[in-house]
């Protein structure tokens, strides 16, 4: 069995290597001019949230520039940022792909 640290190194090369997969795919998307005809749904919108939440607060608390102070100020300016550019509250689309994971159980 593979120490912890080796198999989160694994786990961390293997994320990485997808994460940008999916990165080109999509910046080819846009440069290509068809990323439009792509259709996200509700739930793919609350998993790249999530992504994105999990890498940058991880990356933010490491660098010192998030910590328990100032996390709930920045999050919730994280949001209203999130809100204001595209639309979408975050937390209204969790309750909703949450709820609706509830439903098909």
């Amino acid at each position: 069995m593979k120490p912890i640290k080796e198999k989160i190194k694994e786990i961390n090369t293997h994320l990485s290597n997808e994460l940008e997969q999916w990165a080109t795919v999509l910046t080819m998307a846009d440069i290509d001019e068809w990323a439009f005809f792509l259709n996200f749904s509700d739930e793919d919108v609350f998993n790249a949230l999530l992504i994105f939440n999990s890498i940058t607060t991880n990356r933010g608390i490491k660098s010192g520039h998030l910590n328990e102070v100032n996390a709930q100020q920045k999050g919730s300016a994280f949001k209203d940022a999130i809100k204001d550019f595209c639309g979408i509250d975050p937390a209204t689309l969790a309750i909703k792909v949450l709820d609706n994971d509830e439903t098909k159980a």
